[in-house]
């Protein structure tokens, strides 16, 4: 069990909404267009990157003058699809319990802030989240470089001890591993874990577990 958790960070593409498949139908639709061969393991890989450098990472160096269109084609896609997110069961009832017990809940994610828009816009009942997320743009490294973090931690004005992240990609768990911070891997039913991650790192398979695994200062 964890304790002296005052500050709760969370992930959102995979984490917080559903998006897995249409990020990786996205980068689907942009492959058949730059003739790029992606891999399942590519996919799993660029889960938690940067999109720039998912595109690097999938038309390999030889190719990454053509990473940014690589990337705008699969955005466009995602964009063109955003009808289909949903928020995943569980999470604004935990989210609202973790408030009343007075924790802060933040989000910290690699996407763009047009984005963080469109989802915003789309799901109203996050809309409250928009002044507590940290996006692509207001940091220079990706994660698993721990700036992200370390700046959402900043703004919550709060201590790294005093936080933990909850995320659902390999990146994620090493962002928080180099900020220093307690990291839950949030791996829903469905999925198949990533055996990169540590056995030992607490696994949540739905968002009410979190509160069975950690203890919340009050």
């Amino acid at each position: 069990m964890t304790t002296g958790i005052n500050g709760v960070i969370y992930d959102l593409d995979g984490t917080v909404i559903e998006t897995k498949e249409l990020h990786e139908q996205g980068w689907i639709h942009a492959s058949k267009k730059y003739q790029a061969k992606i891999t399942d393991e590519m996919l799993v890989n660029q889960k938690g990157m940067g999109g720039l450098e998912a595109a690097v990472m999938m038309l390999g160096k030889e190719r990454a003058s053509l990473a940014p269109e690589f990337l705008r084609a699969k955005q466009i896609y995602v964009r063109n699809n955003i009808g289909e997110i949903k928020i995943y069961d569980g999470f604004l009832e935990i989210s609202r319990s973790l408030q009343k017990l007075g924790a802060k809940v933040w989000i910290c994610t690699s996407a763009l802030e047009d984005f963080i828009n469109l989802v915003y816009s789309r799901l109203p009942e996050l809309s409250h989240f928009r002044e507590k997320t940290v996006y692509k743009e207001m940091y220079m490294k990706p994660k698993p470089d721990p700036e992200s973090l370390l700046l959402t931690v900043e703004k919550m004005d709060l201590g790294k001890g005093q936080c933990c992240y909850i995320g659902d990609a390999y990146a994620d768990y090493g962002a928080a591993a180099n900020a220093g911070m307690n990291f839950f891997y949030f791996c829903p039913e469905d999925s198949t874990p990533d055996s990169r991650i540590p056995s030992n790192v607490p696994m949540i398979r739905r968002h009410s577990d979190f509160l069975l695994t950690a203890t919340v200062n009050h």
